[in-house]
């Protein structure tokens, strides 16, 4: 065999064991772990500069559900470490809260009672705030809300109907036929408590008192006040035996009045004066806690049946507090809310 016929079988046999190695596989197992791992790693990559952005150009809202209808909103971007030093202030201005105050909230005369941080949502404080209860006048608080959200026109005069007179009030009586303002009939519900001055903003509104108690019970639901069957629109009690809320409930109605604007300055007014037929009537709140300068409202209430019920406002010591108290014993109410903020 000569030379180029050795050179030619020798070409001839490395082709062929070439060929059998290129039929192995081409990655091993470990190979293709690494592999996988690398790709992933960069998906994971990819997706963060890719969804970050997206987020925070469609400003999502991040919600932090702490009741049944109530969400705190939390600003997008806000610093983790900003947002945890805000988180433990609150934290220990709570903490110091619930521990000079528990003794008082253990002798409250309130058969049901809650405080609420009205920044955080938190419940700081708890006594049979789920049961069921009569609310008496707290009741206009949403009686007020749902008519200042239907009203097109604040300062549009009302007519008395027979239906909205008559004695049904501790102060003064309508009279069939009286002209007066929706803006002066709110007033009336909400600083001197008038039973009737809610039943004819209910008739200008929905045309009977009926109909627009549904509008009610259909926004606490929407609340999330889950509890609240009203009946009518002033609280009375006597013919509704089954008109009911909860301490929670007013609590988270409470919250959702206090945003409105004009709502809060009624309740909040100390003094004001009304007209009736172009006759002045000057009228003081029932809330007599307004005296003290970090009460900012809301509503008081009282029948036999529901006891001294009070849902209070307060800014005080660093926190904004919803208090209420249902069924304390007559002429504690006030005394009952005191106990759980003043110190």
């Amino acid at each position: 065999m000569n030379l180029n016929s050795r050179k030619w079988k020798a070409r001839t046999i490395n082709n062929h064991f070439n060929l059998i190695e290129s039929k192995k596989p081409f990655l091993n197992k470990t190979s293709w772990f690494k592999v996988l791992s690398y790709l992933l790693l960069f998906i994971l990559f990819l997706s963060f500069f890719f969804f970050k952005p997206l987020i925070r150009d469609n400003n999502i809202e991040i919600r932090a559900e702490i009741e049944p209808g109530i969400s705190v909103e939390i600003e997008p971007g806000i610093d983790t470490e900003t947002d945890h030093e805000i988180d433990t202030a609150i934290d220990s201005e709570v903490d110091a809260y619930r521990s000079t105050r528990m003794q008082d909230f253990i002798d409250i005369t309130a058969e049901s009672a809650i405080v609420m941080d009205y920044d955080t949502k938190r419940i700081l404080l708890d006594k049979n705030s789920d049961r069921m209860m009569y609310p008496a006048s707290t009741t206009k608080m949403l009686s007020a809300i749902v008519a200042i959200e239907n009203i097109p026109d604040i300062n549009e005069t009302v007519t008395i109907s027979e239906s909205a007179s008559g004695k049904n009030s501790s102060f003064f009586s309508f009279k069939t036929g009286d002209e007066i303002t929706l803006l002066d009939l709110l007033k009336a519900a909400l600083i001197i408590s008038h039973n009737n001055a809610t039943i004819a903003i209910a008739e200008y509104i929905s045309g009977s008192e009926q109909e627009f108690v549904e509008l009610m019970n259909k926004k606490a639901n929407k609340l999330g006040a889950y509890n609240t069957f009203f009946f009518n629109t002033n609280g009375l009690d006597t013919d509704y035996p089954e008109h009911k809320t909860t301490a929670k409930d007013l609590a988270i109605i409470a919250d959702y009045c206090l945003k409105n604007d004009l709502f809060k300055q009624i309740v909040s007014t100390i003094e004001d004066t009304i007209t009736i037929n172009n006759e002045k009537i000057e009228i003081k709140n029932t809330n007599n806690l307004l005296n003290y300068n970090y009460i900012k409202g809301i509503k008081t209430g009282f029948t036999e049946n529901a006891g001294g019920c009070l849902v209070a406002y307060s800014e005080h010591n660093g926190l904004n507090l919803i208090s209420v108290v249902l069924n304390s014993k007559k002429r504690s109410r006030e005394a009952d809310i005191l106990k759980l903020i003043k110190k």
